[in-house]
């Protein structure tokens, strides 16, 4: 990253943090503004109850809907990605904990060993590696 574009990195995360005092401090200059009249108060009220259910509603509605992408996504990602079917990618994952005492370095170390002994040269990722052993272990 060149020097230009740290700057404006920079620039833009110190503006969004001045933008969020800004909003804090006129949030607590409205909420010591003196509200002597009832029919505002419970204008105000209702505006904060309405406002509520819908923010209840809509949060609801966006947790079904990154759910339902998230599992999408689960299934349907492209075979480059996935090695094999959703369900053996899925018991994938539950099998990683069994190898957790190996390092990064002690995987890749025997993957490419494994590598080595395949007759055919093709060249995979160390994940794609580990894939590919996991499946050839459940045979």
């Amino acid at each position: 990253m060149d020097s230009t574009t740290l700057y404006i990195v920079i620039a833009t995360i110190g503006v969004g943090i001045l933008a969020f005092i800004v909003a804090y401090f006129l949030y607590r200059w409205v909420k010591k503004l003196p509200s002597d009249n009832e029919t505002i108060e419970k204008v105000g009220g209702h505006i904060r109850r309405g406002a509520n259910t819908f923010l209840k509603r809509e949060y609801m509605v966006l947790a079904i809907f990154a759910g339902i992408v998230a599992l999408l996504i689960l299934l349907f990602l492209p075979e480059p990605i996935w090695v094999g079917g959703a369900l053996e990618n899925v018991l994938t994952v539950s099998y990683t904990h069994l190898r957790a005492h190996e390092t990064t370095e002690h995987l890749v170390c025997r993957l490419l060993l494994e590598q080595k002994k395949e007759t055919h040269r093709i060249f995979y990722t160390p994940l794609q590696l580990y894939h590919k052993q996991i499946t050839q272990e459940r045979i």
